[in-house]
């Protein structure tokens, strides 16, 4: 059995309370955070262990299928022992721990494509993301280079129907006047204008990876560029989170 990762024993406690039917005192708030990033199998020291996994045979085969681990060891030790290597916590952040409520180490939705891999439901997903947007801020450094692909991206993926598509202006990345006209054939109620908002001026400058912010609300960062969406001789990953 391959453990996923460890929770310190106070979210452990939670977590048991509410897997037990008879007990009902758990922090509501606190077990959707452990969902936000759980991944089976959890490893626990061995009294919560006993008490997770009630069943008896079930304890018993997780122990001696796993003849190698001291689950009476601290959870700094347990987590070596796990595929994550990190310590669910209600307030620690320092490394191995992740704090569940606020913490660099996200659990966020992913999607990546091989070299060659049709992208179809990459783009189904994006198309369903964009469709109820009122504004998108379009942030890619070589969207100038990759003209073709962000239009055909456009053409399919963005929603035919009112909508302000913002870019930034810094580092050559303002759209060309050839790229905003061919997108304003495609829906003439797009309006294509550049970003005049100093907070996203300040957050978006001088990056590596290309982002589409969707009224503030959801962040998809496109890792090795939105034109390898369309592009399929290279690999594709994207990540959606949410900012709010």
């Amino acid at each position: 059995m391959d453990f996923s990762m460890v929770l310190e024993d106070d979210l452990a406690k939670e977590l048991c309370n509410f897997k037990d039917n008879q007990i009902k005192e758990y922090d509501t708030k606190t077990i959707e955070r452990i969902f936000h990033y759980y991944k089976p199998t959890i490893l626990l020291k061995k009294d919560l262990l006993r008490k997770y996994y009630s069943d008896e045979a079930t304890l018993q085969s997780i122990i001696s299928s796993n003849t190698d681990i001291d689950f009476n060891q601290s959870l700094e030790e347990l987590t070596k022992n796990t595929i994550y290597k990190i310590i669910l916590s209600k307030d620690k952040d320092n490394f191995p721990y992740v704090n569940i409520f606020k913490d660099k180490i996200e659990n966020n939705l992913t999607a990546s494509f091989d070299k060659d891999e049709e992208r179809t439901k990459a783009k189904a997903h994006l198309k369903a993301l964009f469709l109820n947007a009122e504004h998108l801020f379009v942030y890619d450094r070589f969207i100038n280079n990759n003209q073709g692909q962000f239009i055909a991206f456009a053409k399919e993926c963005f929603p035919k129907k009112p909508l302000k598509i913002f870019y930034p202006t810094e580092n050559g990345m303002q759209f060309s006047q050839n790229l905003c006209s061919t997108l304003k054939t495609i829906h003439k109620e797009w309006e294509i204008v550049e970003n005049r908002d100093s907070a996203i001026t300040s957050k978006y400058n001088d990056l590596h990876d290309r982002y589409i912010i969707v009224d503030r609300k959801i962040q998809i960062i496109f890792t090795s560029g939105i034109d390898n969406l369309i592009d399929t001789n290279k690999d594709f990953t994207y990540i959606i989170r949410n900012l709010i």
